[in-house]
């Protein structure tokens, strides 16, 4: 709800503001009836919220009334062709709700100062790699993640344990780029017939394999479990695990001063009296998961 108003109230076009009026005037009422056109904008500019809006935390000062911090990109353009400009915003909202199924928006969106990012680091650790079984295993994981994004059973079946759960892939919807595989040597008290493989898959969106190095294409970074087999590649798919932390995407630190570094989102949310602390919304929490999702990227 709140989400959904963020990206309305932030997305304006002095050109076309009845857009904006229209899509505000169910959640301001009392302003529609009186003809208000403006909800809380100057009418000047162009701008638009980029994606959707994301809960931050949840500040309640009673059973009924609530502040919302929200955080969104929106894109501003910019004259003379030059590229967009992007902000990283974070605004509260008051909600009050009569009951579960019942609330109203009752303020302007406040801006508030954004978190700043974590301070974590994940190491860039160098392993003792299996460089003489590397080759059979990558023409395994080529042919696994080559069904995989065509959903092709009668290729797929063959690379994978019957008791692996792996999903049922793309259904064409992106196909094989390429991939690199980091096979780590297995350690002292683990099965000789096991691997972990830290692989990086480069998803391209369909086309002809003429056109394949041309085609848009994303980087998805998975271990991969394989078991030595009796198959003709030698070597079988037991578990996939999807997104590994990526050392190069991470922040060495984060600034204790309180200052705002470039692209940093600052610290800091408005505290309603009474509140419950701030707890951050843990919708999105990292959870382990040993299966790919089988929809569309």
């Amino acid at each position: 709800y709140v989400a959904r108003f963020n990206k309305i109230f932030f997305s304006w076009d002095a050109n076309n503001p009845k857009d904006r009026r229209d899509a505000l005037a169910s959640y301001f009422p009392k302003l529609a009836a009186s003809n208000e056109s403006a909800f809380g904008w100057n009418q000047e500019g162009v701008q638009a919220v980029s994606d959707t809006p994301v809960a931050l935390r949840i500040d309640t000062s009673s059973d009924h009334r609530a502040v919302i911090t929200t955080c969104m990109s929106i894109m501003i353009p910019q004259p003379n062709q030059q590229p967009n400009r992007v902000d990283f915003v974070c605004s509260a909202v008051s909600v009050y709700a009569k009951s579960k199924d019942s609330m109203v928006i009752d303020s302007y969106p406040a801006l508030v100062s954004c978190p700043k990012p974590a301070d974590i680091n994940v190491e860039d650790d160098t392993p003792d790699l299996d460089q003489k079984n590397t080759p059979s295993i990558q023409r395994v994981l080529t042919s696994f993640f080559t069904a995989f994004a065509a959903s092709d059973p009668n290729a797929l079946n063959p690379t994978v344990a019957r008791s692996a759960d792996v999903g049922d892939g793309f259904h064409g919807a992106r196909q094989l780029a390429g991939l690199s595989p980091r096979v780590l040597a297995p350690k002292k008290g683990d099965d000789p017939d096991v691997r972990q493989v830290r692989v990086r898959v480069n998803w391209a969106q369909p086309g002809q394999p003429q056109d394949l190095q041309t085609l848009p294409s994303t980087p998805s970074d998975y271990l991969v479990t394989v078991q030595k087999s009796d198959n003709a590649g030698g070597w079988i798919v037991l578990k996939l695990q999807p997104t590994l932390p990526s050392p190069e995407l991470q922040p060495n630190s984060s600034s204790q001063d309180g200052g705002n570094s470039d692209g940093a989102a600052p610290s800091g949310s408005p505290n309603t009296s009474g509140s419950n602390g701030g707890k951050p919304l843990n919708g999105d929490t990292q959870g382990g998961t040993n299966t790919l999702p089988s929809t569309t990227p």
